[in-house]
């Protein structure tokens, strides 16, 4: 999805936000960055581009008019005038300070970055990076002289740990841009990042319509069966990941023949599909690509194990794997019989 390959920093401007709520203050760089030395430059690239890995990406969006996002008017003003660069970074950074309201919102540097050459997808554009800086680490620092050799320390920036970062590829700007986004906030912090900041609505790719779709599966897969019927409900989940690794593209009469099956469990499959649909505002389509990094992130929503009391766990790998469950008479324990051919130890 991403190459970085061939990509060129452009310009880098770093300012400092505060949080406004605590009075902190908003310090902006009086000129951009200079980064001449190779080392220098390599170092913020990595720090920089290292966390986006094939994921979902967004749209800038706003509820009334997509003009009316200020990041969207603020890149479109760099991607049309690129010499307003440290202009538009300068109005980002206050945008984002006025944003920086919650009391656990830490501050830190803010980087707005230009970038020439990126390639999404096959497509070659420029991109606006905005990341931001919250936490510092301790790092030995080991000194050898004529004396021998002594430790100190230091604090600074682990070029391996992003807090939160965003990319705008030049791409589709009337759909509000190709943005990928990343934030390492722990979920008991505030995340203003992708909703009050950005702004930003899944875009709907084959990422997004493979993720929303095993969603629904999931979701009709559990709901549409009692907690008695564990093994049924994993044996359905493990044929629809299955489906969904073997197949390029989603066909959704192949998936209800292939995996749902019976009339009864396709007719109730169409009928839940239709209420998320519309409960969700969304339209699901039949037919469409399947992504493979998606089919990654939905498998931890599929559960495979059986927790029998605080006794016994059963994983159940494969979706051919057949078990039985019943109740004994005599002590009225409920049991499971497992069938299998050959034992590996």
């Amino acid at each position: 999805m991403f190459d970085f390959t061939s990509v060129h920093l452009k310009e880098v401007v770093i300012h400092n936000v505060g949080n406004k709520n605590r009075e902190q203050e908003l310090t902006l760089s009086a000129k951009p960055l200079n980064f001449d030395a190779p080392i220098l430059k390599e170092l913020l690239l990595k720090y920089f581009l290292q966390p986006f890995k094939e994921n979902a990406l967004y749209n800038l969006t706003h509820e009334e008019d997509l003009r009316l996002n200020e990041i969207f008017t603020y890149a479109s003003n760099i991607f049309d005038e690129p010499s307003r660069f440290y202009e538009m970074s300068c109005a980002i950074a206050k945008h984002l300070y006025d944003k920086s309201e919650h009391p656990k919102i830490k501050s830190g540097e803010f980087y707005i970055v230009y970038f020439r050459d990126c390639v999404l997808d096959d497509e070659v554009a420029d991109a606006i990076g905005l990341f931001k800086s919250e936490h510092r680490d301790t790092f030995l620092k080991v000194e050898q002289d004529d004396e021998g050799i002594s430790v100190g320390y230091e604090t600074g920036i682990n070029i391996n740990r992003l807090d939160k970062g965003c990319l705008i590829f030049n791409i589709d700007r009337e759909k509000g841009y190709v943005v990928a986004a990343v934030d390492a906030s722990n979920k008991n912090e505030a995340l203003y990042w992708k909703d009050d900041f950005l702004k930003l609505r899944p875009r709907e790719d084959y990422f997004y319509h493979t993720q929303n779709f095993l969603n629904i599966c999931n979701n009709f897969i559990e709901e549409s069966h009692v907690p008695e019927e564990k093994p049924e409900v994993i044996e359905l989940q493990k044929k629809t990941l299955q489906f969904f690794k073997e197949e390029k593209v989603f066909d959704v009469q192949k998936f209800e023949e292939e995996v749902l099956q019976e009339p009864e469990k396709i007719e109730s499959f169409r009928t839940f599909r239709k209420e998320y649909e519309e409960t969700n505002q969304t339209e699901v389509p039949e037919d469409f690509k399947i992504s493979v990094p998606a089919v990654r992130t939905a498998k931890k929503q599929f559960k495979n194990t059986l927790k029998l009391d605080g006794n016994f766990i059963i994983q159940v790998l494969n979706s051919k794997a057949v078990l039985k469950r019943g109740i004994d008479d005599e002590t009225g324990l409920k049991f499971y019989q497992l069938y299998y051919d050959n034992e590996t130890y």
